[in-house]
């Protein structure tokens, strides 16, 4: 029997665990990647690397000691311009997820949580909380990450921008995430923030459905 995936949209899939994965790409464009044991230095996006942002690409430089080695999803950098974007992440075990997002959303502002009631409602509708227990607006780097943008910062490990880390408790299952996109009305340009990404701490196996909605699954014999 074959089974035949086809896509509406921007839509691909990516089905993966921890120790291996197995990747169906429909429309022949780049796909999420579930990367192991964030580090410093570790790489942010797919589509910020050494080639595309020289030196060194996208890189988390500073991170809470609670984070480190954990999992994470490598997006596109670029899908922060896409308003229909959807990624849907299935754990088969009880875990916390971790979602980072850009403080600049909003307001443009690095130095105090992202503004998400108007521009990314989904988070709270979804559950995610500030794992800052003080709240927003807040400049207490130990519960934000930050990304080093070329990899060239001196000394290294200084940070251009910081991520606000949200959490959710959530049982075997999948959670549907929304875009990051927040320009002004009617605007189509890229937003001056980067894509947010999700972390997951093993051992959750997971899958990933990103960049729009299935539209048919047709199965042949």
């Amino acid at each position: 029997m074959y089974r035949k995936l086809c896509i509406a949209v921007l839509v691909l899939c990516f089905v993966a665990s921890i120790a291996q994965a197995g990747i169906v790409d429909v429309v022949k464009r780049p796909q999420p990647t579930i990367e192991s044991n964030l580090q410093v230095g570790s790489l942010a996006y797919f589509d910020r690397t050494a080639v595309t942002n020289p030196p060194g690409g996208h890189q988390y430089v500073q991170i809470p000691t609670w984070l480190l080695g954990v999992d994470y999803v490598r997006v596109g950098n670029d899908d922060k311009s896409n308003k229909l974007y959807q990624l849907d992440v299935t754990v088969d075990e009880a875990c916390t997820l971790f979602l980072l997002i850009d403080n600049r959303i909003g307001d443009g502002n690095k130095d105090n949580g992202p503004t998400l009631t108007t521009y990314m409602p989904w988070v709270a509708a979804l559950g995610f909380v500030d794992t800052d227990p003080a709240g927003q607006p807040s400049t207490n780097r130990t519960y934000d990450i930050g990304i080093d943008e070329s990899g060239n910062n001196v000394p290294f490990g200084s940070a251009d921008n910081w991520f606000s880390i949200f959490s959710k408790d959530v049982l075997p299952g999948t959670t549907t995430f929304g875009t990051a996109w927040w320009g002004p009305a009617g605007s189509n340009r890229p937003q001056d923030n980067n894509m947010y990404t999700i972390a997951i701490p093993e051992p959750a196996t997971i899958a990933l459905l990103g960049f729009g909605a299935l539209s048919l699954l047709r199965r042949r014999k």
